[in-house]
């Protein structure tokens, strides 16, 4: 199964194609304040209450909530629906690729190169190997609503099309392994070209007159002798 894998700098794809030792981050290194590139304010949470009452009740930034059941409330003659679920914050090693190339996800990342994993399984497997666990992999499903986990993504990430791989970072063996990075072996992966007169896709605001009809919010500008596949960067949004 073959997956796609941006990098920040060329140089960097050297030991994905040849071999070499490669760094392995934690979830919680991607977790900031502003959604932005591989950055998102919801990574490492899971959140599998099926109701948000948190953001009801004024309590969003709760994150450590384990057992919670809510059962026979009522608002006046009202009967709520019964509430179990957990919402708490755990990290792990990831892996992010994506389904499919896209110099329009390559430019949104702010990376510079990409290389095809020519078969993630066997890659899995070597970093279970080395990182003494089985590890889990799965496409990233996007929802609009609350609920999370390592595999379940806001809506506003779906751009990113990225399937992930996730080792637990709780063994204590695991992260002293991951602290000296990832043995990759020749051929695990080979560079992905751009087609000659593509260009490269920048994102950047472009202003746009004001109407009454709904409209759509363009963020790109591309440099390039050939005009191709034009996205918008964002759903309708009202005037």
């Amino acid at each position: 199964m073959e997956k796609y894998l941006y990098l920040t700098e060329p140089e960097w794809a050297d030991a994905w194609v040849n071999g070499g030792i490669v760094p392995i981050s934690l979830a919680s290194s991607y977790r900031s304040l502003e959604r932005k590139g591989t950055s998102t304010p919801d990574e490492n949470r899971i959140d599998n209450i099926p109701v948000d009452m948190l953001s009801l009740l004024g309590l969003e930034n709760v994150e450590h909530i384990k057992g919670l059941t809510m059962r026979n409330n009522y608002i006046g003659d009202k009967r709520l629906p019964d509430i179990c679920g957990e919402r708490y914050i755990e990290d792990g090693f990831i892996l992010s690729l994506c389904n499919s190339y896209s110099t329009y996800i390559e430019a949104k990342l702010r990376k510079k190169t990409c290389v095809k994993i020519k078969d993630v399984g066997m890659l899995k497997h070597c970093i279970d190997k080395q990182l003494c666990q089985i590890g889990e992999m799965s496409p990233c499903r996007y929802r609009y609503d609350h609920q999370r986990n390592h595999f379940l993504k806001s809506s506003k990430d779906k751009w990113q099309d990225e399937y992930r791989l996730f080792w637990r970072s709780d063994n204590p063996k695991t992260a002293e392994m991951a602290k000296k990075g990832i043995m990759i072996p020749a051929g695990t992966a080979e560079p992905v070209s751009v087609p000659r007169g593509l260009g490269h896709i920048l994102p950047v605001t472009v202003g746009f007159s004001w109407s009454k009809f709904k409209t759509r919010q363009i963020k790109y500008e591309i440099k390039s002798e050939l005009i191709y596949q034009i996205k918008p960067a964002s759903k309708y949004i009202s005037i």
